[in-house]
């Protein structure tokens, strides 16, 4: 284990500080109850053997009892401080240690998340790689109390052994030699156990999202569609899978154990006594003094037991924090460095210029393009209608047009800059109402107001963003701006329906004012006279605000309100240019028009 602490020196430490700085104070504060816990447990194993002693003498030859008194009295103190110690311990140990260091390493993890490129989690071998960097930081602190606990026993032993040796050195060496024998198997079973962290990664992940199907929002479908047997029995397969590759390593390690654990509780303690006996008959120690010997050799190995898995645990940890380290690293290295400054957009340049864009969603490893050659500019108060089918690339252009991709080929400029680089820059100028937009379960403020923050307690700004939407009904229903809307969190929150929802997605992306709006699929959830009733407002703000207003959707009956429209087909702009001219053409566009101007006008005939 040293060798490998001594290979991996910054990847350890780098740990070691981050599960201390989780909780400092009440980490020394442990450190000094464990120092205190492991000098009581041995000065109380000495003092008995002494008070065995004293009772020998008296019975034998003459004794002082006034003595005998004194150290019973503090044998009594000294368990009950102990008492103290133990109860201090696990209080810290079990309860508040681990929750602060949850708490540190969530919020280190939420940090983190920020400089990790979206495009990563489409990546399987990413999200593998990831799931173990998060358990890492969560094991940080274990890490720390492994490192403590090992040199507590550490401590304890060479306390022992020099109290062993006061009574006759040899107590002390066959006990530090029993322990270190043990020491010998714990690299094999480290490789053992990184092994087997490994080896399950991807089943442990895959089974904890199967997990997640009997629960929330996935529960409803999983219920209605009966497939909780289908389901139930895959997670089963897949977790017994995990299990059977850990216990199939944890049985090796085992058989290692064993073999000690037989050395270190029954040929050692065997031998001590044995010795302890011919000591005895020899006169040359007395009855207390077996005692004390063979409680401070046992105490010892059965601690020693301890730090032999704490070393192999430990080692193994050691691999998993060069692991996260490593992570960590390249995390930060692939990061786009902050320059402290936000550049100044040239609002006298296009809204977005578009060129020569490429992108695919595995770079190297397919030919297939979800977007190629894609090129156009959009100006400064323009509104645009961005057109296709289910597939055809428009919710992956939308994304590259935030900055949430960076582009394989070609560029995106917001304003005159790239929105790849400024990801901050691109949040103060675009606002953006996704197809599969958050319904947060918090207060109707909350909903709307995390569209600007830095204005949440601002109720004319929220109750405008509201009326901008069409969501005057839902402040109606809730009648404050600080109920609980669904009952996720709370019983007597108000619940909303889809259109509801997707209204307050809506009154946020108002709520933040931003100079460019994108709206994917803002009426998805609405019928036909709400949806044209929506995109009506949509421009109608675009229009009083000056906006910069991009529409996506795959139905098109909005688009003549528009001042222009692309229409993606392939991942490719096929048509370009305004309603009429679109139509005059007769082609993609025009087709799709008149399809969906036929399918509504039919459901319009058998309504009457």
């Amino acid at each position: 284990m040293f060798k490998l602490f001594r290979r991996n020196v910054k990847a350890v430490f780098w740990s070691l500080k981050q599960g201390f700085f989780y909780s400092p104070l009440l980490f020394l504060c442990y450190l000094l109850i464990q120092l205190l816990r492991a000098t009581l447990s041995v000065s109380v194993t000495v003092l008995l053997g002494d008070i065995i002693n004293e009772v020998q003498k008296i019975l034998t030859t003459t004794g002082d009892l006034s003595q005998i008194g004194r150290k019973l009295a503090l044998f009594g103190s000294l368990n009950v401080v102990l008492w103290l110690t133990v109860e201090i311990r696990w209080r810290l140990s079990d309860d508040y240690l681990p929750l602060r260091g949850d708490v540190g390493a969530t919020k280190f993890l939420a940090k983190i998340s920020r400089f990790i490129p979206l495009r990563k989690y489409d990546d399987s071998l990413f999200c593998d790689k990831y799931f173990r960097f998060q358990n890492g930081v969560r094991s940080q602190q274990r890490l720390l109390k492994s490192f403590e606990r090992i040199g507590n026993i550490l401590y304890t032993l060479t306390l022992s052994c020099v109290y062993l040796c006061q009574i006759h050195t040899v107590f002390g060496v066959v006990t530090l030699l029993f322990f270190l024998i043990g020491l010998f198997p714990t690299g094999r079973n480290a490789a053992l156990q990184d092994q087997i962290r490994r080896e399950t990664t991807a089943p442990r992940r895959y089974a904890a999202y199967l997990g997640g199907m009997f629960f929330g929002i996935y529960n409803r479908e999983t219920r209605l569609f009966g497939m909780k047997d289908r389901y139930l029995s895959e997670w089963a397969a897949t977790a017994r899978s995990a299990a059977e590759k850990e216990i199939a390593g944890e049985k090796k390690i085992a058989r290692t154990l064993s073999t000690v654990s037989f050395l270190r509780n029954v040929a050692c303690p065997l031998l001590t006594v044995g010795i302890a006996l011919y000591f005895v008959s020899r006169k040359w120690l007395l009855v207390g003094s077996i005692y004390t010997v063979w409680n401070l050799s046992r105490s010892s190995l059965s601690t020693a037991g301890d730090a032999l898995q704490l070393f192999s645990d430990c080692t193994a940890q050691c691999k998993e924090a060069k692991e996260t380290y490593e992570t960590y690293r390249k995390i930060k290295k692939e990061a786009k460095p902050s320059t402290g400054m936000l550049p100044e957009a040239d609002f006298d340049a296009p809204a977005f210029v578009v060129q020569s864009l490429a992108f695919s969603y595995l770079p190297g490893k397919t030919d297939k393009k979800v977007l190629a050659d894609i090129g156009f500019t959009v100006k400064k108060g323009e509104a645009v209608a961005l057109l296709g089918e289910n597939g055809s690339g428009k919710s992956t252009l939308i994304k590259l047009l935030l900055g949430i991709y960076s582009p394989e080929n070609g560029s995106v400029r917001v304003f005159g800059w790239e929105a790849s680089e400024h990801e901050e820059y691109i949040r103060n100028h675009v606002g953006i109402v996704f197809q599969d937009f958050c319904s947060y379960p918090f207060t109707l403020r909350e909903n709307v107001g995390f569209g600007d923050i830095r204005e949440i307690e601002r109720d004319d700004r929220i109750i405008d963003s509201l009326k901008f939407a069409g969501a005057e009904q839902v402040l109606q229903k809730a009648e404050t701006l600080d109920r609980m809307l669904g009952r996720t969190v709370e019983q007597n929150g108000i619940e909303l329906s889809g259109g509801e929802w997707q209204r307050l997605a809506l009154a946020r992306a108002y709520m933040g004012m931003k100079d460019i709006l994108i709206f994917d699929e803002p009426a998805a959830k609405l019928d036909p006279l709400a949806e044209e009733k929506q995109f009506t407002s949509i421009i109608k703000y675009a229009r009083e605000h000056r906006k910069t207003v991009i529409l996506v959707s795959h139905r098109v009956g909005f688009a003549r309100m528009a001042d222009r429209i692309l229409f993606l087909k392939d991942g490719k702009i096929a048509e370009a240019g305004t309603h009429g001219e679109l139509m005059a053409k007769k082609g993609e566009y025009a087709g799709m028009f008149n399809a969906q101007q036929q399918m509504y006008a039919g459901r319009e005939e058998k309504a009457v």
